[in-house]
């Protein structure tokens, strides 16, 4: 059995959406907790699975599951956009999660766009320390 070499890990969201149920099953290899963002106005935060990928010689990840309903947007992003400074610190995910719940009637290309253009807002000119990654998914029925 092989390890990787110390600090060398990667981070891990795996979803699959059954198109007949409309269940997400996914695994979070420690990765930021990806959100749902419900046709509702409400969000949910996908739970971390397990350990990152490569950092351990030993590890397991729990499967997960939610109920995707018409119109719930799933937001993975990577932790350029949560770690993202401005004057005030970082935005975080609490903020991102308000963002979204302000944000959630946003097609997919609208909210990515007009998230980017917040965090532009929000840095201020702050360098960029990390990328900003952002995928959206959408169920329309």
């Amino acid at each position: 059995f092989t390890t990787s070499d110390p600090g060398d890990f990667a981070t891990l969201f795996v979803g699959v959406v059954d198109i007949e149920s409309n269940m997400l099953t996914y695994v979070n290899a420690g990765h930021n907790p990806p959100f749902v963002v419900h046709a509702d106005g409400t969000v949910e935060n996908l739970d971390v699975s397990g350990f990152m990928i490569g950092a351990f010689d030993f590890g397991e990840w729990t499967l997960h599951e939610t109920q995707l309903a018409a119109g719930d947007i799933v937001v993975v992003f990577s932790d350029g956009v949560t770690e993202a400074e401005g004057k005030s610190g970082q935005y975080g995910e609490d903020r991102l999660s308000d963002w979204l719940k302000e944000n959630a009637r946003c097609d997919p290309e609208e909210m990515s766009r007009n998230l980017v253009e917040e965090l532009e807002r929000f840095t201020e000119g702050t360098p960029q320390s990390d990328d900003i990654t952002l995928l959206l998914v959408k169920r329309d029925s």
